[in-house]
């Protein structure tokens, strides 16, 4: 877990603890980087390392959750943005951080993106399908698969990060279309 304050020296040790940890997991896998490691690359010291993160995945974690509050911000200032709006300031995010992104699948650390949705599905809940004439069991449904979705399809975009995100929403929502037929089609 992260334990960052909203005080600038506490933000920016995070931003600089992260910059280090992305130096050392462009040369080195992540299970084996220290703490010492990112340390050495950031000049943070290590009781601010301890007083911020509990260890080296909460870093990868505060930073990827920074896309999901900045999305929810976004979406509550925008109430009629429409999902496509949503997805494209999401995925703008990612474009501009996409080796973090890359970092991850490299790593097998999609996880944390998982982890990042289904910590936030009430929001996704909310921002995404609260005025659907639909049934809570329904929202909750639609959620998780959203949930489950969305950090599956960033792997395969972390491939081809240079796409547009209108581009990139246009694939997955043909994919979900197509999804959406195999499974209402009768198989012959």
């Amino acid at each position: 877990m992260y334990h960052i304050p909203n005080d600038k020296r506490a933000l920016r040790s995070a931003a600089l603890l992260y910059e280090g940890l992305l130096t050392c997991m462009e040369k080195t896998s992540f299970p084996d980087i220290t703490i010492m490691d990112v340390i050495h690359h950031c000049s943070v010291s290590r009781p601010t390392f301890y007083r911020l993160f509990d260890n080296l995945s909460d870093i990868l974690y505060w930073k990827c959750e920074q896309s999901m509050l900045e999305t929810i911000e976004y979406a509550r200032a925008n109430p009629s943005a429409s999902f496509e709006e949503l997805f494209a300031q999401f995925s703008s995010f990612w474009m501009q951080n996409r080796i973090l992104l890359q970092l991850l699948v490299r790593n097998s650390m999609t996880d944390i993106l998982f982890q990042l949705h289904a910590n936030h599905i009430d929001d996704i809940k909310n921002i995404f399908f609260a005025d659907r004439p639909m049934s809570e069991m329904q929202r909750e449904y639609l959620a998780c698969l959203l949930s489950a979705i969305i950090p599956a399809v960033f792997k395969i975009w972390s491939k081809h990060p240079e796409q547009d995100p209108r581009l990139f929403f246009s694939q997955l929502k043909n994919g979900i279309a197509t999804l959406y037929s195999v499974f209402s089609t009768p198989k012959k």
